[in-house]
């Protein structure tokens, strides 16, 4: 409230103070956005170097399996016989 009451109440600035604070406005937003983007620079030379560094403590390569054998050795097969057509009691279905 007091700020604004202080804007209302303030004299126009002068040409040449408009123009200072115009620069300076334009620098500030550009050094932040040098800022910016040395930060992500950063952090994508920081996450490609951490990235090559763990490929290369890998000495092994990768073993793909057949997905289709893989299902066949977990297959359970259901009793072929009379047994799984029995009641609990022994008697038929």
């Amino acid at each position: 409230m007091h700020f604004a009451v202080a804007v209302q109440s303030a004299p126009p600035p002068t040409p040449r103070k408009a123009a200072g604070q115009s620069l300076g406005l334009a620098l500030l937003l550009v050094s932040m956005g040098v800022v910016a983007v040395l930060c992500v620079w950063l952090l994508a030379v920081l996450r490609r170097g951490r990235r090559l560094r763990d490929q290369a403590g890998r000495g092994h390569r990768t073993r793909y399996t057949d997905a289709w054998a893989e299902s066949g050795r977990r297959l359970e097969v259901p009793p072929t016989d009379d047994e799984g057509l029995r009641e609990p009691d022994g008697g038929p279905r």
